[in-house]
This record gives structure tokens, sequence and C-alpha cells, in this order.
């Protein structure tokens, strides 16, 4: 019997899939942690993780559950391309990254072969990684630009950071250069359709 915990996505999407998986006879839906620890997983489960539900903070998440489930075998859910997203979950060591659309059947079948051992990568995806560029903004830096691009003004991302308003002001400035943007907008649209925010 192969035990799978699903993560990610409403708890009506999660609750199909998981009724979907519950039919195949070696497969066994386990509930899952309110808290993901390595006491509360299975040790050799198959983690099912729905990377687009947890936003900017999917490779984050995923870092951290590789971390905190080292024995557990994590397959990433996606429907996004974007490169600097796919090469860190890549980058994590996952077991499998398919895309969100692929069907119960056949998502039952990756399960199997995840749980044997095998890594799955869709094809696409790992072109779209493959086509990444590196990141080059600093973590302050993408900080900085993941607030403005919720409207935050740089007085106000400063509070947020513990920074003064100057050095806020530096660091957006130099992620628009990084970008090959113009202004702070142009910037935070690259950055996020690269991947990077």
């Amino acid at each position: 019997m192969i035990s799978i915990v699903i993560l990610g996505g409403a708890a009506l999407s999660r609750g199909a899939l998981a009724a979907v998986l519950a039919q195949e006879g070696d497969l066994e839906v386990v509930p899952e942690p309110p808290e993901p620890a390595g006491g509360a997983v299975p040790r050799l489960a198959v983690v099912v993780i729905d990377l687009d539900r947890y936003g900017v903070d999917g490779p984050a998440t995923i870092d951290r559950l590789a971390g905190e489930l080292p024995e557990a075998r994590l397959l990433v859910l996606t429907g996004r391309r974007a490169p600097e997203l796919l090469r860190r979950a890549l980058a994590a060591q996952v077991w499998g990254l398919v895309s969100a659309d692929t069907s119960p059947e056949r998502l039952a079948r990756l399960i199997r072969q995840v749980a044997a051992g095998e890594r799955v990568i869709d094809p696409d995806l790992a072109a779209a990684a493959l086509r990444a560029s590196e990141n080059p903004l600093t973590e302050k830096e993408q900080a900085a630009l993941r607030l403005a691009a919720v409207g935050m003004r740089s007085r106000e991302i400063a509070e947020r950071l513990h920074l003064s308003p100057g050095t806020v002001r530096n660091y957006l400035s130099r992620a628009i250069h990084k970008t090959g943007a113009r202004t702070r907008l142009e910037a935070i649209r690259r950055a996020q359709a690269a991947g990077w925010l």
C-alpha cells in the first residue's frame, strides 16, 4: 500500500483528488497534517503538492518540506511555467515535477513510479527550467520588489523590512537595473514572469 499526502489546493479539489486516488487498490490517501513535520507524515509517503496554491511561497514551501521530510517523496504539480520556480523545485531534489493538468489516472501511475524510486519530470516543464536564466536579484531586492508588487511605498517597505527608506530605494533601483526595466512596475512584471518573485 502506498501512502499519499495531498498538500495545497482548495479543500474541495484536494478532496476530489483524494476520492479518485482512494479508488485505486494500492493507494491510500492519509489526512494532511496541520503542519508538516517528520513524525506526522508516513516515512515513505508520496507527498503530492499543488505548488500553484502556495503562490510566491511555493519554492520556499518545497525547500522546507524537503528538509522536514527527507524520506518522503515530493511530487510537485504546477500549471506555471516560470523557469526560476521550476529550477528551484528541481534543485530541491523533488521526485516528480508534473503539469497540474495531468489526469487522475496518469497521476496515479506517476505516484506508483515515484513510490518505486523513479523520478518523473514532465519534459515540457524540464525544458522551461533549462531555459531559465539565473535570478540576479538578492534576497533583499526580491523582498523589496515583492512588497512593491502589492502596492507598498518605499517608506512602508522600509518599516516592514526594518530598513531605512534610502536602503529600500537602493534595493528597488538595483532590481530595476538588474531586470533591464525602466520603471518599478516593469521590473515587477519582468521578475514575476521569470519566476524570481
